[in-house]
């Protein structure tokens, strides 16, 4: 049987062990490089400065646009202020250049006042014209006699109304031009006839059914004043006026 004697097996010591552990310990330090710490910081700035250059720039372009904006709105409200400004000082303008209105010059300045015998009517004549009475008639006279006015009561007063003694005028072949009007308010017709140069008007004193007072006004003129004579005719018209 085969034994073993104490002597001969080997038994490590405490010190053998702590020579081998320093030894096993200084191996692994030798052949395993420290690792590099890992810090937060290294891994953040490129991020950080990623979105600082992001934001750089959308703000520049925001920035850009919002201004190109407010421009072009400052244009189009700026546009209709300037355009009523400039109205406005055409209008000034415009007015303050604006002559006044002359005023009306009375062609009968001057003239004589006419009235009827028996206070019914009146007008003016040129004052440089003659002037004569008969019973009936009233006749002025220019001065070279070229025209002629006439001015009487009619005869037909209280027999027939206005309209009557229109339609007997009318359905004579002597007379033209026959037209309504109105002389001082009140109602009246003209006419001219064919074989002579005369224009007359009849003028009603009242509205009534058949009027108190019918006057008669007509102008007589040569060859050659027939224009003057019915500017005359118009101006002596113009200022005619009943008293009752």
């Amino acid at each position: 049987m085969f034994t073993v004697e104490p002597s001969c097996l080997l038994l490590p010591t405490c010190a053998t062990l702590q020579a081998v552990e320093e030894r096993v310990s200084k191996t692994l330090t030798q052949e395993t490089p420290q690792d590099t710490p890992y810090t937060c910081k290294s891994f953040l700035f490129p991020i950080v400065a990623l979105v600082i250059v992001v934001s750089l720039l959308v703000g520049g372009c925001i920035g850009y646009y919002l201004g190109k904006y407010q421009s072009s709105k400052s244009k189009v409200q700026t546009q209709p202020q300037s355009q009523n400004q400039s109205q406005k000082q055409h209008s000034s303008t415009t007015t303050s250049t604006k002559q006044p209105p002359k005023p009306e010059v009375d062609s009968t300045e001057g003239w004589e006042v006419y009235t009827s015998s028996d206070n019914t009517y009146q007008f003016k004549y040129p004052s440089n014209w003659s002037i004569s009475r008969d019973a009936i008639v009233t006749r002025f006279l220019s001065p070279d006699s070229s025209i002629t006015v006439s001015a009487y009561k009619n005869s037909d007063v209280n027999q027939q109304s206005l309209e009557n003694l229109k339609d007997s005028y009318a359905k004579s072949a002597e007379v033209t031009n026959l037209k309504d009007t109105i002389v001082g308010g009140r109602a009246g017709f003209t006419f001219e006839f064919t074989d002579k140069p005369q224009k007359e008007i009849i003028i009603a004193g009242d509205n009534n059914p058949i009027p108190v007072n019918l006057v008669t006004i007509l102008i007589n003129y040569q060859e050659g004043a027939e224009s003057i004579a019915e500017e005359i005719f118009n101006q002596i018209l113009s200022t005619f006026k009943f008293l009752e």
